[in-house]
């Protein structure tokens, strides 16, 4: 349904209320509706589309505005003008009445009761119009009021329509009122899509919808008075959001009992932020303002105040408020505050309030936006750091500031805006180095938005044009084409770029030595040599892990650091220490909205919990990387991402979403040549087929791989087990001195990582039979859950093939249950088979065709039975309701935090319990708060006691 040129979103109910009243009129019933809502709700709409439906000619229409309030009859004057021809024909005292009221005729004083008669007259008279649509009734002068009512309260039996609207406070005189309630989130969204000039981005789309609160006048006037690039997510959106003028005056209209001194107090809580309460009321008196502005303006329900914090209720009036006061009034308030605060928040204050060039003032924001441990978000480091080049005199301060303003941008999701800033640097400076700089933090970004190929020829250029003037900033960008060079699948280009930057570094200006150490141990682990990574990386861990953890800006080499060095533990089967190494970091770009980093962390944390068996947590950080860096263009995390899932779908015989995967993956390596993927691919595709039990597919696929990764010179053993998968592949499928070969060439890197020695015995025991079981029983009790479960099967199954079926018995029961834990149907099916042997004295005939595709026939109606399990576990007639709070949005681990802490422990505790660290645990605990509306631990031990009986704990 459509009203001009917008949709009339989340109005269905009123609009068919609309609809059956023209309908009645066209049959000769009548009847009238009031719509009563806040200004803005959406009110007038409704008119306009009663209009359009009723059609031109049959209907009469007017306005109540303030201006006119006070004057007798003026709302009758401009609603009864079309038909005032009419009047003559109605009775005579009526037309009198009406007459002097409407200015045509004597003056006597009119006869309320002639004069809503005569109106009644006038519209039941022949050719007059059927329907009348009032808007803002109780802005009508009372003597028009009174005639409307009059009319309203009979229309149902003269065949007249009547549509009304009004504000909620004002008195209806017995009509219904129906209430317009705000869009809901998807319909505010469906809004805001049609009414942007240009696409909007998911930031700017969940910004809006919180912002405008589903008002329909905000969520269509709002996207008009910002720009495109605001818009379309290059730039971040303003804070608070600039409204329309038509916003405004309905903001005001909703607090028309507050004075310019009210509005004035509410300019001081807008500008505030995070302030809080001693502040405003120190800046308030600094102003000459009373503090019980306040008061007020809470008891109108418009603030609330909490101990020393204050909120707006409702986020469009501190967008109103903020925009009541001038520019240079604002700057006052921004001044005033910068006196009674400090750190970030005076910082901010002191940006906004200071005109042109101040060194000192300049030197200050730099200093509170590079803080370690600071509590500011990256956008508004980036800010800080790009209002103080602003106010920087000197060009190469300046041009330095801004070069990291740029990356810090870049750091929070906004490269536009960090081009805009580098194009300006290069045009103001003359320098090499600084454009240099520029051109090198561009790159950066685009190792993993653009071709890597592409990035390491620009970042290459750049170290040989500064390497002579200066050889660390060279020997940084060095470090940065290693980095490229390892995503395009060329681990000797990586190895030698990391050992031209050792040879560059002449101060301690640029990286600290353990990081070319560590950054060495990254790339010999990429070619194979775990042994020797794990002897390079031993000389520079401890040194390496204080620097991830020192908490400094992650800019240049330190972002860097963010992202290779977990992926360096994984590599070398570290899984203890990159575990919680994985959870800081994590948390640290959540609260800090580090988002061009996050989405590689959760790529490596969903890679780290493959490999630890907790599947379900590793596809929903997966999920999330893939969504965040698809929106971002980072096409090389969201390959990444897709490989995670697409690994587990292998491992669970899910062959249509892993090969739907697989072609995104392959669309993403091909696209940006991502060299460093294809062998991962291939073999998750090996791991399918082996799956599914084609061991000759398995082998076909799993051999290309290794072909692949010889020719690569990037076996890359420690992050994709692909080397125990195709052993077994080739052994099953008759290809034993195959397996035998690579084994041996394989077997002296297990001393390098712990995960890969037991996946090595594993592989040792399928192609030595005469100590198989000693072998698989080693391999069994180390490792991975699936890779162990997995040496347990074969152990079982050797041991039933020696005829031991009762020792067999127990490591066949532990691996299948891994498997059932995992969901991987074809291994848990496969251990059952096994266990299901009658003749234990002989190995398993190999299956044949048909056996096979009776064996998938099951596994599927298996996977069918356990889906319809769980969607009828799902329905809410056939299951316990578990306690309200648990449904109220919150994360898997967010549930589990809500218990422990519910039930009394405290945050150590409770970290202790989930294997997360105590700021892991502060942070989850912030969400809860935020999502279920409290405030204390008090008040969340109360809801999780209340509903202690209900359903099972989350964490069991």
């Amino acid at each position: 349904m459509l009203t001009g040129a917008m949709a009339l979103y989340g109005r269905s109910p009123e609009c068919r209320k609309i609809d059956e009243l023209l309908a009645g009129l066209r049959t000769g019933a009548g009847g009238s509706l009031l719509f009563t809502g806040d200004p803005g709700i959406g009110k007038t709409a409704l008119l306009v589309y009663a209009a359009e439906r009723a059609g031109a000619g049959h209907v009469l229409m007017v306005h109540g505005t303030e201006a006119e309030h006070q004057l007798p009859f003026a709302g009758l004057h401009a609603l009864l003008a079309p038909v005032r021809h009419l009047l003559p024909g109605i009775p005579e005292h009526q037309c009198a009445a009406l007459s002097a009221g409407l200015g045509s005729g004597p003056q006597p004083v009119p006869d309320p009761y002639a004069v809503g008669a005569g109106t009644l007259s006038l519209l039941t008279a022949e050719r007059a119009p059927g329907l009348l649509l009032v808007d803002d009734l109780h802005l009508l002068d009372q003597e028009s009021r009174r005639a409307v009512l009059f009319v309203a309260r009979r229309a149902a039996g003269v065949g007249v329509g009547v549509i009304a609207t009004m504000d909620p406070c004002a008195d209806g005189h017995h009509l219904e009122p129906h209430q317009l309630e705000p869009l809901d989130d998807d319909e505010a969204e469906a809004v805001l899509r049609e009414a942007a000039p240009v696409p909007l981005s998911a930031t700017a789309l969940r910004r809006l919808v919180r912002t405008c609160g589903g008002v329909p006048l905000a969520l269509v006037e709002t996207p008009a008075v910002l720009d495109a690039a605001e818009l379309g997510g290059g730039v971040p959106l303003p804070d608070p959001l600039p409204v329309g003028p038509r916003v405004l005056n309905a903001v005001r209209r909703r607090a028309a009992g507050l004075t310019e001194a009210h509005w004035s107090a509410l300019l001081v809580v807008a500008a505030a932020g995070d302030a809080g309460l001693l502040a405003i009321r120190a800046v308030l008196a600094e102003l000459g303002l009373s503090a019980e502005a306040l008061e007020s303006a809470e008891a109108a329900g418009l603030l609330r105040c909490h101990g020393n914090e204050v909120t707006f209720a409702d986020p469009l009036v501190c967008c109103a408020a903020y925009q009541q006061g001038d520019v240079p009034h604002r700057r006052r308030v921004h001044g005033a505050f910068a006196a009674v605060t400090t750190g970030a928040q005076r910082a901010r204050h002191l940006g906004i309030a200071t005109l042109g060039l101040d060194e000192p003032v300049a030197d200050e924001l730099e200093r509170a936006a590079v803080q370690p441990y600071a509590a500011l978000t990256m956008s508004a480091v980036a800010r800080l750091l790009e209002c103080a080049a602003e106010l920087t005199g000197d060009a190469a301060a300046r041009a330095r500031r801004s070069t990291v303003a740029a990356e810090c941008w870049q750091l929070a999701g906004y490269p536009e805006r960090a081009t805009r800033i580098g194009e300006e640097i290069a045009h103001r400076s003359d320098d090499v180095c600084v454009r240099a700089e520029v051109q090198a933090l561009l790159a950066r970004a685009d190792r993993v938005r653009a071709r890597p190929e592409q990035a390491r020829r620009t970042l290459r250029r750049e170290a040989v044009r500064v390497r002579s003037l200066d050889p660390d900033r060279a020997a940084a960008m060095l470090l940065a084409v290693a980095d490229a060079e390892v995503l395009a699948g060329e681990p000797r280009g990586a190895l030698a770029a990391v050992t031209q930057a050792g040879r560059l570094r002449r101060s301690g200006a640029g990286p600290p030595p353990e990081v070319f150490t560590g950054r060495r141990a990254a790339a010999i682990a990429v070619t194979g040599q775990l042994v020797a990574a794990r002897e390079v990386w031993s000389a520079c861990r401890v040194p390496l892990e204080r620097l991830v953890g020192d908490g400094a800006l992650p800019v240049g080499w330190r972002g860097d650091l963010w992202l290779w060095y977990p992926v360096l533990l994984l590599r070398l089967g570290e899984l203890a220490a990159v575990t919680p190494l994985l959870e800081e970091l994590v948390f640290e770009a959540r609260r800090r909205e580090i988002d061009s980093l996050l989405a590689g962390l959760l790529a490596i944390q969903a890679e780290l919990h493959v490999r630890t068996g907790a599947w379900e947590d590793s596809l929903a950080e997966a999920a999330e990387a893939a969504r965040r860096a698809g929106r971002l263009g980072q096409g090389a995390y969201e390959a990444a991402a897709r490989l995670c899932q697409a690994r587990i779908a292998a491992a669970r015989g899910d062959s249509d979403r892993c090969r739907a995967l697989l072609a995104q993956v392959r669309q993403l390596t091909s696209g940006l040549r991502l060299g460093s993927l294809v062998v991962p691919a291939e073999a998750t595709e090996g791991l399918l087929e082996l799956s599914l039990g084609d061991d000759a597919a398995a082998y076909a696929r799993l051999e290309g791989a290794a072909r692949h990764a010889e020719a690569q010179g990037a076996p890359d053993f420690g992050r994709v087990p692909w080397v125990g998968d195709l052993t077994e592949a080739a052994v099953r499928s008759g290809h034993r001195d195959e397996a035998r070969r690579l084994v041996a060439e394989v077997a002296a890197q297990g001393a390098g990582s712990l995960p890969l020695r037991a996946v090595l015995g594993r592989c040792a025991g399928l192609v030595t039979p005469d100590r198989a079981t000693e072998l698989f029983r080693a391999a069994a009790g180390t490792g991975e859950p699936f890779e162990a479960a997995r040496a347990q099967l074969l152990l079982g199954e050797s041991l039933a093939t020696l005829g031991y079926r009762a020792e067999a018995e127990a490591p066949l029961r532990r691996a299948r249950d891994t498997f059932d834990r995992l969901a991987a149907l074809p291994w848990s099916g496969r251990a059952q088979r096994a266990l299901d042997q009658e003749d234990p004295g002989h190995p398993p005939a190999p299956e044949q065709p048909e056996q096979r595709e009776q064996r998938e026939q099951r596994e599927q109606r298996e996977q069918r039975e356990q889906r319809e399990q769980r969607e009828q576990a799902e329905q809410p007639e056939q299951r316990e309701q578990p306690p309200s709070w648990r449904v109220t949005g919150l994360t898997a681990q967010e549930l589990r935090v809500a218990e422990l802490v519910g039930r009394g422990i405290t945050n150590r505790e409770a970290a202790r319990t989930l294997y997360l660290s105590p700021k892991t645990v502060e942070f989850h605990l912030r969400g809860i708060y935020r999502k279920l509306g409290l405030r204390s631990r008090a008040e969340l031990a109360h809801l999780v006691g209340r509903d202690g009986n209900q359903g099972e704990s989350p964490a069991r």
